[in-house]
């Protein structure tokens, strides 16, 4: 058990330039995410559901650019990386219009404060994902 501990922790450490740079990009992907949508939420009245998807369409693009070219230096294939981290982002807008949808009527819980909990959600598999998956080549 220590032995794989001790692994972790020297991956973990091999590895701290991109999860900063992560967690940057992350951050300011938030602010660009949940701040367009308060805005079209709030200010331009749009349904919150639609808001979302405006505000990750902009941040996606945010995102993979930075990501691709700053916190993973990936030269790989840009067109197939591109096609995967779509894939991821699909699948993220879904499970974020979802939880969103059950945090609102099911919970009733604020659209704000949902969206906060499903970017919080997604965020915790995306790093592990754009390693190994996306951004490998």
């Amino acid at each position: 058990m220590i032995k794989h501990s001790k692994k972790l922790i020297t991956f973990c450490w091999s590895i701290r330039t991109e999860i900063a740079k992560y967690i940057i990009v992350g951050l300011s992907s938030f602010v660009i995410d949940f701040g367009l949508f308060y805005l079209l939420f709030t200010f331009a009245g749009l349904w919150y559901i639609f808001a979302t998807l405006i505000s990750q369409a902009v941040a996606i693009a945010y995102n993979f650019t930075l990501n691709r070219n700053w916190s993973f230096k990936s030269n790989g294939e840009k067109k197939k990386q591109f096609v995967r981290y779509m894939a991821l982002q699909i699948w993220n807008y879904l499970f974020a219009a979802g939880a969103l949808w059950i945090f609102v009527s099911q919970f009733d819980i604020s659209p704000l404060l949902g969206k906060f909990f499903a970017i919080a959600i997604i965020v915790s598999w995306n790093f592990i994902i754009y390693k190994f998956v996306i951004y490998k080549d």
